[in-house]
């Protein structure tokens, strides 16, 4: 064997957020004997440092189900399929014009941004520094949109 590539969210990651013992020493096992490691996972590059944290990973990894590819190791991003900011407007008008009302997000390879309403009162705190705004003043020119969101 040479590839282990691997879900992360309910394959080894559990529901309380921990990786196992029995795996993490699996996988520092199977590197430690030559075999590169890949996850793949919907998560994007700012939730993966439990990786880091709890095993040490500091390879590839396939996140943003399948939109970038990023280096633990160097904490960048290798490459990134993005949508141009004009579909994704023209994606939220058509969006718009459907029931119910929806309101929007976009993760981007550098953090993620959100218009007011899109995240429930509760959980605000968990944004940290994100202030809901617009996506069209949110969303630079230069930011790289790999993931678009509507939430009815």
């Amino acid at each position: 064997m040479r590839l282990i590539a691997s879900d992360l969210d309910g394959t080894i990651v559990g529901r309380d957020g921990k990786i196992s013992p029995r795996t993490v020493r699996a996988l520092r096992d199977a590197a430690d004997a030559g075999v590169q490691i890949v996850f793949v996972t919907g998560r994007p590059p700012r939730w993966l440092a439990p990786l880091r944290e709890q095993i040490g990973h500091e390879g590839t990894v396939i996140c943003s189900n399948g939109a970038v590819l990023y280096d633990l190791a160097a904490d960048r991003v290798l490459s990134a399929q993005t949508a141009p900011h004009r579909d994704l407007f023209a994606a939220r008008e058509i969006i718009l014009g459907l029931p119910p009302h929806a309101t929007f997000a976009a993760e981007t390879t550098d953090g993620f941004q959100l218009e007011p309403g899109f995240a429930d009162p509760g959980t605000m705190e968990l944004l940290g520094e994100i202030v809901p705004r617009p996506l069209r003043e949110s969303l630079e020119a230069g930011d790289s949109v790999v993931k678009f969101l509507a939430r009815g």
